[in-house]
């Protein structure tokens, strides 16, 4: 890509975009070491830290799926991608995006049952909660991996410019529009 040739508008936009990813990579990255620090450095864990490892990890997925390749396209490079790499990028990005909302509904759960003492009913259930969230995430992971098995059906590859009416763009791949009500698109 030839800067001196670039857009103005375009060249903003990009180096928006790469500094709002720079920032958004950095911080997850830092927090996912910060997580796996104290699993290495023999500390005692609290049960939450799984969970915010797992978010941290799952927003990192959906910074790479997403961002990487719209940052790359708003420098003005569109085709990058292949048919399997389309497929497999809106595979992950939708997964990764998933996940972090499970996981995220996940700690809010597990928060509710922890900080609210008024229920008696919740007792076992509190004392019983720490020891099902590595099972709860990696059910979250699985399930959203079987889930979304439908959209490597779904998305056709690189933009396809020929028949607008069957298809969204997502500037860097196409996904064909399976119904009316839009209940397969990210």
């Amino acid at each position: 890509i030839d800067i001196n040739v670039m857009a103005p508008a375009n060249l903003q936009m990009g180096l928006t975009f790469l500094t709002q990813m720079g920032v958004e990579i950095l911080g997850n990255s830092f927090f996912l070491c910060l997580c796996n620090f104290t699993l290495l450095t023999g500390h005692k864990i609290r049960p939450t830290d799984l969970i915010l490892n797992q978010q941290a990890f799952a927003n990192l997925f959906v910074l790479f799926s997403r961002g990487i390749p719209h940052t790359i396209a708003a420098f003005g490079l569109n085709y990058f991608l292949d048919k399997a790499g389309c497929k497999l990028l809106f595979y992950f990005h939708r997964v990764a995006r998933r996940v972090s909302l499970s996981t995220a509904c996940l700690l809010s759960g597990f928060q509710a049952i922890k900080l609210c003492p008024c229920f008696s009913r919740w007792l076992e259930l509190r004392i019983r909660s720490p020891k099902v969230i590595g099972f709860s995430c990696s059910l979250c992971w699985i399930l959203h991996l079987l889930m979304n098995t439908c959209i490597l059906k779904i998305v056709t590859g690189p933009l396809n410019r020929k028949n607008l009416n069957e298809e969204t763009n997502y500037r860097v791949c196409s996904c064909a529009i399976q119904d009316r009500f839009g209940l397969f698109y990210a």
